[in-house]
């Protein structure tokens, strides 16, 4: 099994098979005929000194997102810090570090971070990012503004239009909040028998 570093892994099933710069790969217990690799502790090799000024970039720039959703913060931080030594603190860099600094709770440098990504590659990532983190801190309104950029530009925004609808909700505003909804279900990608899917997103904002 290669599965994404985003999907949720049940731990009693898989364990860590393979790790590299470009992918970590987990399989079934019963299915392993090597030793588990320990997810705390396991290491990236570095890029070779005779690599290309990208393939060290891309080396750390991956090598970080795998540590950072294995949960090793320190390492992920070092690893875009080497990153950003190559290449600069660009707009992937900013948006790296706002992750981080939302997850450690550190919510302003996080808003600092997002917005400096905004500026430097104003794309439905970086609008999302900072919508995404002005909802979790109650900005609802403000959030709205860089959710609906987000929606405008992102070709599959059905659950940014939830969002937005939650939002609009918050500020006490159901009519907007409807037609947020009846844009998601517009965008729905959940069809045929996953239907069910997307349905249990909408089913709480439509109550």
């Amino acid at each position: 099994y290669t599965l994404s570093l985003h999907d949720a892994l049940p731990i009693s099933t898989f364990r860590l098979a393979y790790l590299d710069e470009t992918m970590a790969v987990f399989a079934r217990s019963e299915d392993l005929r090597t030793p588990p690799l320990d997810c705390q502790t396991v290491q990236i090799a570095p890029p070779a000194a005779t690599a290309s000024r990208w393939d060290r970039y891309n080396t750390y720039a991956v090598a970080g997102r795998i540590y950072f959703t294995l949960g090793r913060y320190d390492e992920a931080e070092r690893a875009w810090r080497q990153a950003a030594t190559i290449f600069g603190d660009g707009a992937e860099m900013h948006l790296n570090f706002g992750a981080m600094r939302q997850i450690q709770g550190r919510l302003g440098e996080a808003e600092r971070e997002y917005r400096m990504a905004l500026a430097d590659y104003p794309v439905w990532q970086t609008y999302a990012a900072l919508g995404r983190l002005l909802t979790r801190e109650g900005r609802a309104p403000e959030a709205t503004e860089y959710l609906r950029a987000a929606a405008a530009r992102n070709p599959r925004p059905f659950l940014d239009w939830l969002l937005i609808a939650r939002n609009e909700l918050a500020a006490e505003r159901p009519r907007e909040a409807l037609d947020a909804i009846d844009r998601a279900v517009r965008s729905d990608p959940y069809q045929g028998d996953s239907v069910s899917l997307g349905l249990r997103f909408m089913v709480e904002l439509l109550a």
